[in-house]
């Protein structure tokens, strides 16, 4: 059954839960937007599709046939998927926030680049950070990767170790850069 609407009124189908190459495109935003206003721009937007999801539960006829029930199952699950994707958010502006503290300390945390050195004596530049941040010619680490959670609280000059399933790693910190946010840009050397 249709959900209870005017003749003008319209209200939006629910969608499946994006995959990830549709929140990488989806987060990368306008140029020349900083990673938090990004983030931010994307919450909003997640905030009005979550009030759209729900919405469009209320006006939904409870005596419904299998299909409309099939389709409010692929709501609710959107609903959930909108609502982790927000919580991820808002932990990642939250993590977005902290690098002042960082920059005082030097220390590694979300969203700082971070030169490395291997074992191989090849180097590489990394972005600490969620994949659909990323400027496209930044190598991305997870904070919950290996790696990443071992770089980080770490500083420029510290030798890290970390297992891989190819065995155990270390990397050397070369340097360690800061996110810019809200034009105040930090570094450390």
């Amino acid at each position: 059954m249709m959900p209870n609407t005017g003749p003008d009124q319209q209200v939006p189908e629910p969608r499946a839960a994006p995959d990830a190459s549709d929140v990488a495109r989806d987060a990368s935003g306008p140029a020349g937007l900083t990673n938090q206003q990004r983030l931010e721009a994307e919450r909003r937007t997640l905030r009005e599709r979550e009030q759209q999801l729900i919405t469009s539960f209320g006006d939904r006829d409870m005596t419904s046939d299998r299909a409309d029930q099939a389709q409010l199952f692929e709501g609710v699950r959107e609903l959930q998927w909108v609502r982790d994707r927000i919580a991820e958010i808002s932990q990642l502006l939250a993590d977005l926030r902290q690098p002042q503290a960082q920059v005082r300390s030097g220390r590694i945390g979300t969203g700082a680049t971070v030169d490395l050195k291997y074992q191989d004596g090849s180097q590489e530049t990394i972005w600490l950070g969620s994949p659909g941040l990323a400027h496209a010619e930044e190598a991305v680490v997870t904070p919950s990767s290996p790696l990443g959670q071992a770089l980080l609280g770490h500083r420029a000059g510290d030798s890290v170790d970390y297992t891989t399933p190819a065995g155990p790693q270390r990397v050397r910190v070369l340097a360690v850069r800061f996110a810019q946010l809200d034009n105040e840009a930090a570094t450390s050397r």
